[in-house]
């Protein structure tokens, strides 16, 4: 009997408030280039999460849906992503070619790359 899993599980409410907090931390280092500052508002932002760390379960999903909101409103124009991540603007954009295809190449193909890279 084969078990089937959906593709995307619910997240737990631990889970939502780390992916919010990461999220969250991104959008700042978009906002405060300068690595100090972006320290000092990350210390803010954390320390505004562990006011509620110990609050009732109610509170704590209302506390989350505003935080989300919030989060929305404030969001940065252009996120920093990295390039090679699945949303970035180079991923596979630069795709390895083995060392096994230069096997089917001709030899003149092959001399004309080596006087290309000798030129530069």
């Amino acid at each position: 009997m084969a078990v089937t899993i959906p593709f995307s599980l619910p997240l737990t409410r631990k889970q939502r408030v780390l992916k919010l907090y990461k999220e969250i931390l991104r959008n700042l280092e978009s906002w405060y280039y300068y690595r100090p500052v972006f320290r000092y508002q990350a210390t803010i932002m954390r320390a505004r999460f562990d006011e509620n760390k110990n609050v009732p379960e109610e509170k704590a999903m209302e506390l989350l849906c505003e935080a989300e909101e919030e989060l929305c409103k404030k969001e940065h124009y252009a996120i920093k992503q990295f390039p090679y991540t699945i949303r970035g603007i180079t991923y596979m954009r630069n795709v390895h070619v083995p060392d096994w295809v230069l096997d089917y190449w001709h030899p003149l193909e092959k001399v004309s790359i080596l006087l290309l890279q000798e030129r530069r």
